[in-house]
This record gives C-alpha cells, structure tokens and sequence, in this order.
C-alpha cells in the first residue's frame, strides 16, 4: 500500500508539473523562458508514464511490481530525461522551436525529433495495453460494477486521446488541451472513485484476488442484500447445489438463496448454513467505504461438512462408550462393540477378540465375514499388536493361513487393544476393497478400543475396584456435600445483591453505587470459585525477579482494612529482590492478611516483618486476634473454623510457598494471636528457572 500510494503521487505530480508548465509556457513571451517551460512539461509527462506500473500494483501482477518490472517502466522515462538533457548538441527531443506567428501568449511552435516520437508512441501503447488489462481483470473479478469501470476506463483514457487527437488528427497547431483534461480527470478520480472502488460499494480492488484464490466460498452482498461479487467457489456450491448458472449468481438477492437452506442461529447473524446436506460454517463482517460507514457485507462460509459429521459419530461412540463402562461381563462388551461399530461408523462386518488369560474365546463376530473366519484365521488376528491396514488377501499371504476366504478381496483395519501396556485382544473390520479405511476411521477405532481396554481393565480388578470406587465415592460425596453447603451458603447472599442492585439499575440505570456493587459481588463469588482449583496434580508458575517488599505493599493496598486496625510495617530497608509469582505471592498475602483481619474482630494490631538471611528471605505476619486452638489440621483442606469459610486459603497459601521451594511455620496461642512465617530459600540452582512444574498440595 505505502508503495502504491508513492506511485500515485507521482502520477498526481507528473500530472500537475506538465499543466503547470504548459500555463507558464503560454504565460512567458521570450522563446528561451518558454523553451524552459517546455521542457518542465516533458518532466511531468515522463512521470505520468509510471502508470503500468500502478494497474501491475492493483492487479497483484507479482512479475511486473518487482525490482525488473519497475525498471522496465521507468527506463523508458529515465531515457527520455537523458535525451531532454542533451537535446542542445542532439536533438532528439526538440529539433526545433519558434515563436507563434499568431500572437507570443500561444505556445511554441515545434519540430519534436525521433525520441520525442518513439517515447510518445511507448506511452500510448503503454498506457492504452495496461489499462485495457485491467479492465478486462477487473470486470472479470467485479462484473457487478461492470459499467462503472467502463466509466472509470473512459477518464483515465481521455488525456490520451486528447493527446492523440492533438498531435495526429487536429488541425489547431495553437493550444493543448490535454494538460488540463488530465489534472481535471486527477481530480474526478480522486472524488469519485475512492468511494467506489476503496472499502467503499464492494472492497478493495486488490482482495478480488485474494478471494478468488480461497477455497472458502466467498460472497459480497450490498446493503440491499443483492449479491454483488463472489469467488470461485462460491459460484462452484451455488451452480451444483442451487442450479443457478455461474453468469446468473451475481445481482441475485440472497435471499433467494436463503429460502432454500437450513439456517442455524439467530436469524441476523446466522453462525452454520446446510445446503442439501452439506454443512456451512458462516462468518461475516461489515466493508465499509472511505468515509468509515458499513457500505456492504462479507459472508464466507467454509464447508465443515466432514467435521460435522466426524462430530456426531464421536457423539454416539461416546453413547456406547458410557454403555461399555457399564458392561458386566464380556457378553456384555462384544455385544454393545457390535451395536457400536455398526451405528456410528457403519461397519457392517468385523470381529472383536479378547483375551482372558491365555484364552482368546471371548470373540464377537458380525456380518457376513463370520461365516468365512476360520478357527486358525482368528488366533492369526489376535496376534496383530500394531494398527495394520491392508488387503485381507495380503494378510492370509504373509502369515500363511488358510481358510475358505482367501481369494476375497476385501480391506481389513485391526486395532490392536492395549491395557496396561499388555496386549487384550484386538477390533478388526472389514468392507470391500474400494471403499478404503481413512485416518479418521482409524483415529475413531483406536479412540473405541481405548474405552474396550478401560472395560477389560475394569473386569480384571471388579472387586477391587468395586470397594476403591466405594470408599472414593463416600469421601467425594462427603467433600462435595460439604463444599456444596459452603458455596450454597456463600453464593446466595451476593447473587441476591446481585439481584436487588440489577432490580434498582432498572428503575435508575445511572445509579453508579449499584454498578460497584454489582462488581464487587462478582468479584466475591469469583474469588469464592477459584478457592475450589486447589486439588490440580500440576501447577505452573511465572517466576520473575521482583523485589518482595513491592509485593507486600501492593497487596496491603488492595485490602480494605478495618478502621480498628492498625498495620505495623517493619520491611528490610534493602530491596527483597528474588524469583517470585507475582500473581501467586499477592493471592498467598491477600489469603492471610484477610485472616489476620477477620481474626481481631474487636481490632487490634498486624504486624508485617521482612529481613534477608545468608541463605533465605524470611516474612514474618503475626496478629494480636484470637489465635488458632488447633494448628495440626491448619493446612487440612476443608478444615476451617470459620462459620462460612471453605478450608482452601491457607491449603493456597502452603501450595504457594512450596511452589517456590520454600516452607510455612505458625506458631499460636489462644487469645494471644497468631504468627505465620515464611521462608524463602535463595537457591540459584532454582533461580536461573523461568517456569517450574509445582506438585499440587496433599492432605497433611
């Protein structure tokens, strides 16, 4: 773009120096002042002489809008300035000048020579060829505006034929016009035809290509909703799936087309469009003119036909995945693989072998194959332990069985089925030999045989299971109850503040007090929600160089603190500087000075010490509340002694500290408060880590 828009300054310069200089020419009367001004309006013409090379830009012709392509259009001009510099000893430009026998205010009277000539007749052809070239590419991509970029054609031309009919078929020798048709066809195109042909009634001239070079289908409809242009292979689904010649699509209204489909999704902004079984996934955005208003619309719609329908056999593979996880028994389990196999990914024949000890009589046969596997042929399958595609008469080839369905021509994919990084048994399929296995078959067998092993898996260990299953149920039930009666309790009386503030903003919706706390409700029931993401196996950290005393400070910040509170601050006077969690260490201070202050209700004091060792930081956070009767079960998830608390803000609070390698000691009194101190070990082993992996907090 910033390279086009140079190359039309050029042009408007070029355009604007040539009339100018024909004004000054007719404006002097001394032929050697005029002579100067003759040779200014050979300057600016050279310059209009870059004109291919805009319409290569606007075509994307990647031959021509290179370093050679440049050079080739700008030769000729850079010869033409040569000869116009040596035209005194040559003459090639001007052979010769004189005054008009009419009157000195006419310009000059010459004899151009043959370089004059041969450059002129390079410039006609040059702009003449390069404009009908994008004329032809640029009705072809835009058929809509057909008549429009004739009329566009017709301007830039005019100057030309103005020229041309000067030079070659007039009899006035006195005056060129074409000068100033060219600065008033400048002018006319940089009015008019930004809001034309800029983001304006379709889009950028430059994107036609773009769109027709994407497999997505591409349409442009204008504000009426008529189509305006589309891309190749939109007119390729509408022409198969609507009948509608190619010639025909563009000036049809969609919504002819909109009355023959399926639309998912709101009605204005439709989000999936099926057409004869095909599914569209639809997006679309507004173009908008120069000037910033919406001017037409783009919808593409991209076919996710073989995705929605690889959706919904995993959506009943996982019906009959849930069916295997109840099965009982194997009977149970060939049985459900058959209905399966059969409903969601249409395999009619196959055979399911599974192995119970060295026992491989747990086999479900289906279709007609079952009247064709041998006993030999079955154990030969069974001992596949790789996915195998090939030719059911390649496979009796290479592991030499013989059996009455040897001469078959069919495809087979077995998957072999793996518990416990033991082999179980394996699902084999068959289908005729046209119809190949492809990789999302594949993909979904292997995903099935993978619920099959969970099944096998589970039979193995029935009973002992059954009682891990037993006592893991009760203890979630009990943590789920627990949690649920906590959440219940602690969400209920912001949601209903929640309610009564939004009720108010109905009647006042300028109210800004109901806006915050509306905010600081969410930020309540948020906080409560993260408090649950304690129990994650893994967990990463971000550790940066940060001074920790900062951390305290911001964190102390952010806390609304009880005005019969006073916070005592007693920071190393050098920065705390080591790898920390930002985001971590804030939670970790917020948890526990929110304890300190719900732990002095009646008031009282909270002291915060920080000094650095040889070999750690230590914080120190003691408060003068009530104290903490029993600290064994303090970092015991779920174990709280306040009325609504959760039991999860010091089980962070421990998760965060050993994240960064570091250990928690608390020593309280009841009635003489409590004092929680943190030690941060200064380790460069572990500082040079820019993210390290945490293990998640047991029950301690």
């Amino acid at each position: 773009p910033y390279r086009r828009a140079r190359i039309v300054m050029f042009l408007l310069t070029g355009a604007s120096v040539w009339a100018y200089g024909y004004a000054m020419e007719m404006y002097f009367t001394t032929i050697s002042t005029k002579f100067v001004w003759a040779k200014v309006q050979l300057i600016g013409l050279s310059l209009i002489m870059l004109w291919p090379v805009l319409i290569a830009h606007l075509t994307e012709n990647e031959e021509l809008t290179g370093r050679r392509g440049i050079a080739l259009f700008t030769l000729p001009g850079l010869a033409m300035l040569f000869l116009l510099a040596t035209n005194d000893s040559r003459g090639l430009i001007f052979s010769g000048v004189s005054i008009n026998d009419m009157g000195a205010q006419l310009p000059l009277l010459k004899d151009y020579g043959i370089g004059f000539t041969l450059f002129l007749l390079y410039g006609y052809a040059a702009i003449i060829l390069s404009s009908l070239y994008a004329l032809r590419k640029f009705v072809k991509d835009i058929p809509a505006l057909k008549n429009r970029l004739y009329l566009v054609a017709g301007l830039v031309l005019l100057p030309l034929f103005s020229s041309i009919y000067f030079n070659f078929l007039s009899t006035n020798q006195y005056i060129d016009y074409s000068p100033t048709i060219n600065s008033l066809t400048c002018i006319g195109l940089l009015l008019f035809v930004p809001s034309e042909f800029r983001i304006g009634d379709i889009m950028p001239i430059e994107y036609a290509n773009i769109l027709g070079k994407m497999n997505d289908a591409v349409l442009i409809i204008d504000q009426k909703r008529i189509i305006i242009h589309s891309n190749p292979a939109a007119r390729q689904i509408i022409t198969n799936e609507f009948g509608i010649p190619k010639d025909d699509i563009e000036g049809r209204s969609i919504n002819n087309l909109a009355e023959r489909v399926e639309i998912i999704g709101h009605a204005d902004d439709p989000t999936e469009v099926i057409v004869n079984g095909l599914c569209f996934d639809l997006s679309s955005f507004d173009l908008r003119d120069w000037r910033g208003r919406p001017a037409s619309r783009c919808l593409i719609l991209r076919d996710v036909s073989e995705r929605r329908n690889l959706e919904n056999k995993l959506s009943i593979l996982h019906y009959y995945a849930s069916s295997i996880a109840k099965a009982e028994n194997y009977e149970d389990l060939g049985s459900i693989t058959e209905n399966a196999l059969k409903n969601s990914l249409g395999f009619s024949q196959g055979v399911l072998i599974l192995r119970d000890g060295d026992d491989y009589s747990k086999i479900q046969v289906w279709g007609e194959i079952s009247e064709k596997l041998s006993e030999e042929y079955i154990r030969k399958l069974s001992q596949i332990d790789r996915v195998k595609t090939c030719c059911l008469r390649d496979f009796i080839s290479e592991t030499d069985c013989t059996n009455n369905c040897a001469s078959e021509d069919m495809a087979m994919l077995c998957v072999p089925i793996i518990e416990n990084m033991n082999q179980r048994g394996v699902i084999c399929i068959f289908r005729e030999q046209e119809f190949v296995f492809n990789e999302n078959q594949r993909r979904l067998l292997e995903i099935f045989g993978n619920h099959i092993a969970s099944a096998v898996h589970s039979f193995d260990n029935e009973e002992a299971l059954k009682a891990v299953q037993k006592k893991e149920i009760k203890r979630i039930l009990e943590g789920a109850g627990r949690v649920s009666n906590m959440v219940r309790h602690d969400l209920r009386s912001p949601l209903q503040t929640i309610r009564n503030a939004a009720f108010i903003l109905q009647k006042d919706p300028t109210n800004e007090k109901m806006i915050r706390i509306i905010n600081e409700s969410i930020e309540y029931m948020v906080k409560l929600i993260e408090d649950l993401v304690y129990t994650e196996n893994l967990t990463n950290i971000d550790l940066r160089f940060l001074n920790l005393n900062t951390l305290i400070q911001q964190s102390l910040n952010q806390m609304l603190k009880p005005k019969n509170i006073k916070v005592e601050k007693n920071l190393c006077q050098e920065p705390l500087e080591w790898h920390f969690d930002k985001i971590k260490i804030q939670r970790m201070l917020n948890n526990l000075f929110k304890n300190a202050f719900e732990a002095m209700p009646n008031g009282g004091t909270l002291t915060i010490s920080t000094r650095r060792s040889e070999n750690e930081i230590i914080v120190t956070i003691r408060d003068t509340g009530s104290g903490i009767e029993n600290t064994g079960k303090l970092f015991t998830p779920f174990h709280t002694t306040k009325l609504n608390g959760m039991g999860l803000g010091l089980i962070s609070v421990k998760q965060t500290i050993e994240a960064h390698h570091g250990s928690i000691d608390v020593d309280s009194e009841v009635d003489d408060g409590t004092c929680f101190t943190l030690h941060f070990p200064i380790d460069e082993s572990y500082a040079g880590n820019n993210t390290t992996i945490v293990n998640a907090i047991t029950n301690t």
